[in-house]
Formats: structure tokens, sequence, C-alpha cells
């Protein structure tokens, strides 16, 4: 079985929603906490947080997962991507938005597993035609 790393985007600034959508509440957790909790849950071998905030990074330490501080969100996503290669080892990764809170173990496990038995560099998830996250790159 194939090493892969889960890798959280967690550092964006929610311009559009106006408040952190990270922190906000799902049920009994908050969204980034469910985010983590499914990945844990998962056959992803290893959890890497890329956050901006502290209280971000406090959730990530709570549940004992590596977290990496992007400082320089402001640049866009592709910093947080950066960030999460340079801490993963695996021999994929598998990019998770912190603010799906309703990926799913399964959907993680799928593609975990469709990686494993493809052989291919890549696999994405499309709904009607989209490419939609997590995405799993190889190493």
């Amino acid at each position: 079985m194939q090493s892969i790393d889960g890798i959280i985007l967690a550092a964006g600034f929610s311009r559009r929603m106006g408040k952190d959508k990270l922190l906000l509440p799902v049920g009994e957790d908050l969204v980034v906490e469910r985010v983590i909790k499914t990945a844990l849950n998962s056959k992803l071998s290893r959890l890497i947080l890329v956050y901006r905030k502290t209280s971000v990074a406090e959730i990530g330490k709570k549940y004992g997962i590596s977290i990496i501080k992007n400082n320089k969100a402001r640049l866009g996503q592709s910093e947080s991507v950066k960030c999460g290669v340079e801490k993963a080892t695996g021999d994929g990764y598998l990019f998770i938005a912190g603010d799906q809170p309703f990926v799913s173990c399964n959907l993680i496990n799928e593609m975990i597993n469709d990686f494993t038995a493809s052989g291919k560099g890549i696999i994405v998830p499309t709904m009607d035609g989209e490419i939609h996250m997590p995405i799993l790159f190889s190493s």
C-alpha cells in the first residue's frame, strides 16, 4: 500500500463570506475540525494542516496532526500547496479544502484505492463534468 499524505488547505481569508468559515459550527464541530476528523478516520498515512490563523493551528494541535503556517497566504492557495508539499513525505498528496465539512471518508478512501490500483499520477473527483476537491497527486 502506498503512503498518501493528506494536506488540508486552511489558510484562506474567507473574503466573500465576511467571517472565517473554517471556525463556523457544523453540528458539534467547527468546519475545519470536521474535515480533520474525517481525514483522520480515512486511509491517509499522515495529515498536514496548512494554516494562517493561530486559532486554526490550535485545532490541528488538539488532534495531534502536523501543522505548518503559511506566511504568504495573501499570495493565494498555491502558497498553501507549496507549504504542504514541503512538509509531506508520502508517495502521494491528497489536497483537501479546509472548508469542505461534508467531504466523506468513503470518498477519500476511494480516491486512495483508485490511485493505488490505477498507477495514474492524478485522481480527481468530478461532478457534472467539473473537477472538484479533494485532488490526489503523485509525489
